[in-house]
């Protein structure tokens, strides 16, 4: 798609330049200017270049217009792919697209995993209905996308867990407001009645604690202190 982006701002620009210079040669150089008006077989000839010169034009601007169309369409069926329809966080196959990224290439000593779990989905499912369950689902991965904001990056990891990770210099800072923020707008949210009470647990591991620099070392590290404690 870039190629033809490319190629189609080329051709833009040349036959803008084009018409550029035909204005100005018709305008400003009065040799030229004498011999159109003198000439009926010249302003033929020019007129005749002008409908293919248009047509042209025309024919570029639709296909701007179409490619752009093509990439907002294309924007978001990829958003929709990697997207997890209850959430609407990043979804698995997005949380590993970026794990991949990482794959090749140890990861700095900063560099900080946060596991996520909702522990009592099945309790509200059971207790309340499912459709309570799934706006709990709903109602947690805003906040966590909220608390991520600005941070890192956060997403969906199948069942009931969530990923977010830092990278920044400053990720454990990062995670410690991360985990904040999400602690500030739980409690708020099960102070309110008319919400089932989110319970979650939270399992953590940065880059320095492991002997080997693999990401999904770090991984592996913050799922297993996902522990029996409930928030």
């Amino acid at each position: 798609m870039k190629k033809l982006d490319i190629s189609k701002t080329i051709q833009f620009v040349v036959f803008a330049l084009l018409g550029a210079f035909c204005l100005y040669k018709i305008h400003f150089d009065q040799d030229f200017s004498r011999d159109f008006a003198e000439s009926q077989s010249m302003r033929t000839l020019c007129f005749m270049l002008w409908i293919v010169f248009s047509a042209v034009f025309i024919s570029i601007f639709v296909d701007f217009t179409m490619y752009s169309k093509n990439q907002k369409e294309f924007s978001t069926l990829k958003k929709a792919i990697n997207s997890d329809s209850l959430s609407n966080l990043a979804n698995r196959n997005s949380c590993d697209e970026l794990i991949a990224e990482y794959e090749e290439t140890s990861i700095d000593e900063h560099f900080t995993c946060v596991m996520l779990e909702l522990t009592n989905l099945q309790e509200v499912n059971e207790r309340h209905g499912r459709s309570e369950g799934n706006r709990m689902i709903k109602d947690f991965a805003g906040i966590v996308y909220m608390a991520c904001v600005g941070k890192g990056f956060v997403g969906r990891n199948g069942g009931n867990k969530y990923m977010a990770l830092f990278e920044r210099d400053t990720a454990v800072e990062d995670c410690k407001t991360f985990l904040d923020r999400i602690s500030d707008k739980i409690k708020e949210y099960n102070n309110d009645p008319v919400n089932p009470d989110i319970k979650y647990n939270i399992g953590l591991s940065v880059g320095n604690e492991l002997e080997k620099k693999d990401i999904h070392a770090l991984i592996s590290l913050a799922d297993r202190r996902l522990t029996d404690k409930t928030l």
